[in-house]
């Protein structure tokens, strides 16, 4: 028996997405589970110090719909990426920003009670600064599966 209602999946198109659908398809067989993919589409706004205030709003505007393409064609993609999988009734989101802080806004947005994220295995700056999985194990207030490659 699955014991989760609501579920946050995070899918950064990693060597990890197939394993942790796979794993997902898998454990919540016969679940009424609300599951919910997010991708999380890293960008940073540039920085409009000095600038005119028409130039920043001007450019503001454009952020904008550059975000919201970005989200639209990732969203697509998780729909797309979810069909290749028994899953069930879904729900596909995607945002803009920081996966760590994403993952965690969103968990609570949705009342998850289980958070699965892949581990990759930190290296280099990653591993001194923490990673997404590690800090989203660190912080969240529901339970969270670290999915590694097999």
């Amino acid at each position: 028996m699955f014991p989760y209602k609501n579920v946050l999946v995070a899918i950064d198109y990693s060597e990890l997405t197939d394993v942790i659908l796979k794993k997902l398809e898998t454990i919540h067989q016969d679940s009424d589970a609300k599951i919910v993919l997010l991708h999380v589409v890293e960008r940073d706004m540039p920085t409009l110090m000095g600038a005119s205030q028409n130039v920043a709003i001007s450019y503001s505007r454009e952020w904008s719909s550059e975000e919201l393409r970005l989200k639209t064609d990732a969203e697509n993609k998780l729909k797309s990426e979810a069909r290749k999988y028994d899953l069930g009734k879904i729900t596909c989101i995607a945002e803009v920003g920081v996966p760590r802080f994403s993952i965690l806004f969103s968990a609570k947005g949705i009342k998850a009670d289980l958070i699965i994220v892949g581990a990759h295995g930190a290296h280099g700056i990653k591993k001194l600064i923490g990673s997404t999985a590690q800090s989203v194990l660190n912080n969240s207030t529901c339970d969270v599966l670290a999915v590694r490659k097999t």
